[in-house]
């Protein structure tokens, strides 16, 4: 660039010194006068300024748009590079000849090292436990306990005799009649029933029985007052309670699409007189007295 202008300048300076001096024709034109040589020295000197000028800029900013680029690109890829020396030993006649290797190397600097965000991790869902309740069985019926013979009498206080005696005795007793009904063997009254009483319920599973061809359900229930006590001992109790019992069986008559007629007995016993007797540490009702039925309904019908 230096070479450049200082070429421009020296002719420039020739230039002006011709015309100034008038030794020059112009061709085709008559000599300037030294006014007019003068003007159009200082002229050609603008001119040649002005072109330095450009020449200059037109030189200056390549340069300066590579120096702009090389910055750029160092600033976009900072790498540094180093220069490493690897010995490579060698034996030559027994003697260790240690040979040093140039290797350029381009290792990235730390601002070159671009370094990826760690994505977040959405946080882990609450881990809801949900206890399954446990199906909720129905309670099996709960049988009435057996009352004990220990000790070997009956309660004195009439309530607790009634509730923890005479209750569960004659839910048995009912119990294994509706079997003898059923089934027609008079020997399911045994555990339950002893002496007269056993006679009485006998014949009674009989009478029941003989209203039916064949006998399909017999149930009972308490009704009325309850049981009322009449009077107790220590192995002995006397009461009265009232009773509901039905009775449905197939009876000798056929309906008119040829089925068999069916029959239901509903009689309510109000004044059934039990006597219960506690031996050898056994229950059993050893008196009985059915006492006058009143019947509620007998009604025949079809399937």
């Amino acid at each position: 660039m230096t070479l450049v202008y200082g070429l421009a300048l020296a002719i420039i300076a020739i230039v002006y010194l011709f015309v100034s001096a008038g030794g020059i024709p112009w061709p085709g034109g008559p000599q300037l006068q030294p006014e007019a040589a003068r003007n159009l020295s200082l002229s050609l000197i603008g001119v040649g300024l002005l072109m330095c000028g450009l020449l200059l800029g037109s030189v200056v900013q390549p340069a300066a748009q590579s120096s702009t680029r090389q910055a750029r690109t160092l600033s976009a890829n900072p790498n540094q590079t180093a220069t490493t020396a690897t010995a490579s030993p060698g034996v030559t006649g027994g003697s260790e000849t240690a040979a040093a290797i140039g290797a350029t190397e381009t290792i990235p600097s730390e601002s070159a090292l671009t370094i990826q965000p760690i994505p977040s991790l959405s946080p882990f869902p609450t881990a809801t436990s949900t206890v399954t309740p446990a199906p909720t069985q129905a309670p099996a019926p709960t049988e009435t306990p057996v009352p004990t013979a220990t000790p070997a009498t009956l309660p004195l206080d009439p309530r607790e005799l009634v509730e923890t005696v005479l209750r569960t005795v004659i839910e048995r007793a009912n119990d294994a009649e509706v079997e003898a009904i059923l089934s027609g063997d008079e020997g399911a009254v045994d555990p339950w029933w002893a002496g007269e009483a056993r006679d009485r319920v006998a014949e009674n599973v009989r009478r029941v029985r003989s209203r039916f061809v064949e006998i399909t359900e017999v149930t009972w229930a308490p009704s009325g007052e309850g049981i009322r006590l009449l009077s107790s001992s220590a192995v002995t109790a006397t009461y009265i309670t009232s009773e509901t019992w039905t009775f449905i069986g197939k009876i000798a008559q056929r309906c008119p699409d040829g089925s068999t007629m069916s029959r239901r007995y509903v009689e309510t016993y109000p004044s059934e007189q039990y006597t219960l007797e506690l031996r050898e540490g056994a229950y059993s009702v050893s008196g009985w007295q059915l006492g006058q039925p009143v019947t509620d309904e007998v009604r025949t019908f079809c399937p």
